[in-house]
């Protein structure tokens, strides 16, 4: 008796069979037949002497995937061998991949989520499991692992794949997966596969890229591993990851830059505007903090205390002692410093990748102007929300009160508190000058305080030069002047009027006399021929009193005649007083100009 052959389809009808012995017949004795949709099992007969009789192939029709006397599986259907190649489905819910010959070759199972897929072995004439190798079933991919499970299925059709976790078969939703070709693919939040070449960002922590044209596999990856991130390329030769080195990596969201070991030292979240760098003695990603950064780039950005990157122009203040200045255009183009006073200021030049010390020129940080002298350090400042001036003098910050302040293109007065003034008015500074201010504030002329006590410069000529220190007495000047005009009136003429630049010319030579008592100026020229405006002049020296002066004067032929010239116009009168380098020793001097 042979044995039970498996996989067998359902017989159509029963066998019955006889065997007459002499002239006695036995009554045939009905074969039963013990049959699934798809299992034959073989029929056994009796006769009635007892001698079994076999039921054959060729006595049944027959349906399914039946294992022949050749050892083979062959489909049959109505009893006659298909050879249209590809896969059938069996009653069982096994299936089948018949050859062009009706042979199969292979056969697939499942229950629930267990898959398994063998193949038929022509030397054991047996099915021999599929282990660690990817098989196509009706255009889907299955992949068995090393215990002939299915881990993992991909459908070319819906582009859709699952992978065995904890016994199930679950969907891949935001993940990559290793297909048949030994490329890596990446299935979004839908679960389809992607097919458009860019960047996706799975999570924060990990991201791929995926190429365009027909492949559309991963080609790189970023992703973090014991806090630290770092990129790989497909290696599509060797079908393995290479790590990336020394390179930038923009992923659309992050810009990265990877360094000679492979790690993420600097991150730039594109989203969030945030700057992180890599932080190896706490191995984790920390924030920036007033600091500036070209990253990849060609200009300098600024991230504040947060690691926020601030686009919005103005002056962003790093500490105490550094600020930078952000431009229309959101990116940095000065830095300003502040070591105990000294204050500098640089632009950065683009062309020239450098930052370069600014030099006699005003600018604006913050609320207040800067002058930067020869040397590059702020020598003067003007709040423009107090109105307040200070300069810097023996390496410190004062007050400029009761000054003359030039700010940009215009002269200012500020008052004893240091504020600027905007009365009209005539001021009198601190370092002997009078200011005269205009309705807007502006000082449109300013002259020497004349009594205030100084050290006065005198031309020597061929480039010499002397000083004499002392004071102008003002009051002693008018007194004279006036004495003059009574003496005019006395005779009959008319006042002389005192002129401006008569005066200046008289101060001029008030102070040049105490060094050289001549009509000829200490540079050797002759006074009437190189001084603007001057016809006449008067020199006194020594006296104590202007009084004594007009007396000495009036006494003097020639000095009297100046003084009651009729051509004469107008006047300018000075006195000076030496005390200190008073050449000639007199103190005091005395000078009246004529002019017509």
């Amino acid at each position: 008796m042979s044995t039970m052959k498996t996989n067998i389809a359902k017989r159509e009808k029963s066998l019955m069979a006889a065997k007459v012995i002499g002239s006695l017949m036995a009554i045939a004795v009905l074969a039963i037949v013990i049959f699934s949709t798809n299992v034959v099992t073989q029929a056994d007969e009796m006769g009635a002497d007892g001698t079994a009789v076999l039921a054959t192939a060729s006595d049944v029709v027959q349906s399914g995937v039946i294992q022949d006397e050749d050892g083979y599986f062959r489909y049959y259907v109505n009893g006659e061998v298909q050879k249209t190649a590809g896969w059938i489905d069996a009653d069982d819910g096994t299936r089948y991949l018949i050859d062009e010959n009706g042979v199969a070759a292979m056969k697939f199972t499942r229950s629930g989520d267990t898959i398994k897929i063998y193949r038929f072995s022509a030397d054991s004439k047996d099915w021999t499991i599929c282990k660690n190798e990817w098989q196509t079933v009706d255009n889907v991919l299955y992949y068995l692992n090393n215990s002939g499970l299915c881990e993992k299925i991909y459908d070319n059709s819906s582009k859709k794949a699952k992978s065995l976790s904890s016994g199930k078969l679950v969907q891949v939703k935001n993940q990559m997966l290793i297909l048949n070709d030994g490329r890596t693919y990446y299935f979004n939040s839908n679960g389809d596969k992607v097919t458009k070449g860019g960047w996706y960002h799975i999570n924060y922590d990990n991201m791929v890229f995926v190429t365009g044209g027909g492949s559309h596999y991963v080609k790189e990856r970023i992703y973090k591993a014991s806090g630290i991130f770092r990129k790989y390329s497909f290696n599509d030769s060797k079908k393995s990851w290479d790590m990336n080195k020394n390179l930038w990596k923009n992923t659309g969201r992050k810009l990265m830059y990877f360094d000679g070991s492979g790690t993420c030292t600097i991150l730039y979240d594109q989203a969030s505007n945030i700057l992180y760098r890599y932080i190896s003695s706490s191995k984790s990603y920390k924030r920036v903090s007033n600091v500036i950064d070209k990253l990849n780039g060609s200009r300098y950005y600024f991230y504040d205390a947060n690691g926020n990157r601030r686009t919005s122009s103005g002056w962003k203040k790093v500490n105490g002692s550094t600020a930078y200045y952000v431009c229309d255009g959101g990116y940095v183009t000065s830095r300003y410093t502040d070591q105990k006073g000294t204050k500098k200021v640089y632009d950065f030049d683009y062309s020239k990748n450098t930052w370069v010390q600014k030099k006699n020129m005003w600018k604006t940080v913050y609320r207040s102007r800067y002058y930067f002298g020869s040397k590059g350090v702020a020598t003067m400042s003007y709040n423009n929300s107090t109105k307040k001036a200070y300069k810097f003098t023996g390496r410190k910050w004062k007050p400029a009160k009761k000054l003359i302040m030039k700010i940009g293109n215009a002269n200012y007065y500020f008052n004893s508190a240091a504020k600027r003034v905007v009365k009209a008015g005539k001021y009198k500074t601190a370092d002997g000058y009078i200011a005269y201010v205009n309705r807007r504030g502006v000082v449109y002329k300013r002259e020497y305080d004349l009594s205030v006590k100084r050290y006065y410069t005198i031309d020597l000529g061929k480039g010499r030069k002397t000083r004499v220190y002392g004071y102008y007495d003002i009051g002693a000047a008018n007194r004279l002047s006036k004495m003059v005009n009574q003496h005019r009136a006395e005779n009959g003429l008319s006042s002389l009027k005192v002129s401006t630049s008569l005066t200046e010319t008289a101060t001029t030579r008030a102070k040049e006399i105490s060094n050289k008592y001549s009509h000829y100026r200490p540079n050797g020229t002759l006074c009437l021929n190189s001084m603007y405006e001057l016809y006449g002049e008067n020199l006194a020296c020594g006296f104590s009193g202007g009084d004594l002066v007009f007396r000495a004067w009036s006494k003097s032929t020639a000095h009297d005649s100046n003084m009651l010239n009729t051509t004469y116009k107008t006047m300018g009168v000075a006195v000076f007083v030496a005390l200190k380098n008073d050449k000639q020793g007199y103190k005091r001097y005395y000078v009246l100009t004529f002019g017509k």
